[in-house]
């Protein structure tokens, strides 16, 4: 393809970016799977109930139809959010490189599915490829990350098969601290006895746990630094 015409071809991905981004993340949640749960353990496909060609359409052209309820019931199962499956937002795939970490492009998604649209099945395999590059990085991505939120969702998913809980534990810690912020003498002299009585108890046991945690990562922290 000529570079006039490969301008215009990426533009014309960029007029409707939520089809495009229902290309990266239909792309991402089926390798991820092969990443995660490896071969043999189920597809994607079953999980989702739906048909191996309708989901490779979605990523051939960014295209679908989702049945009454649908939606509802692929972000209630997987926990993933609803704005990945329509293509509102795309997944952010940061993956490591050495000790360097990078995050695949918007231009190399472009260049991915402009390739892809060129190219025969048995290329597609071809292991200089630009599928196979991007698949490799996808096998260095970094899971963990609970900041990076969907693309956390998508890999806690795929390995327990249990959703993500709404909120995640760093979120439940900061609206915990928002409300002992507003405690002041004041506040709780106000409260009924018997309130005061059980908060007392109940931060007490949890104060202690906190302590027992708090240390045991205290230390593994330290060791870690030695290394």
């Amino acid at each position: 393809m000529q570079m006039a015409g490969l301008g215009r071809y990426l533009q014309g991905r960029e007029k409707n970016p939520e089809k495009f981004n229902r290309q990266i993340n239909f792309f991402i949640m089926r390798h991820m799977w092969k990443v995660v749960r490896g071969r043999g353990n189920g597809t994607i496909y079953d999980v989702l109930y739906t048909s191996r060609e309708r989901y490779t359409r979605v990523i051939d052209s960014g295209t679908i139809r989702f049945k009454a309820g649908e939606l509802d019931k692929w972000h209630e199962l997987t926990g993933i959010s609803k704005d990945i499956f329509t293509g509102k937002t795309v997944f952010r795939c940061v993956y490591k490189d050495g000790d360097n970490e990078k995050k695949i492009t918007r231009s190399e998604w472009n260049d991915l599915f402009n390739w892809r649209d060129n190219s025969t099945d048995a290329e597609k395999r071809e292991k200089d490829s630009i599928q196979y590059k991007i698949c490799k990085k996808l096998n260095n991505s970094i899971m963990d990350d609970m900041s990076n939120r969907d693309f956390y969702a998508l890999c806690h998913y795929f390995k327990r098969m249990k959703p993500l809980p709404f909120q995640t534990p760093d979120e439940v810690i900061k609206r915990i601290l928002d409300y002992l912020d507003i405690l002041s003498f004041e506040y709780l002299n106000t409260c009924s006895y018997q309130k005061l009585d059980k908060m007392y108890k109940s931060i007490r046991e949890k104060y202690n746990l906190a302590s027992k945690v708090y240390q045991y990562r205290t230390l593994c922290n330290e060791e870690a630094q030695k290394k």
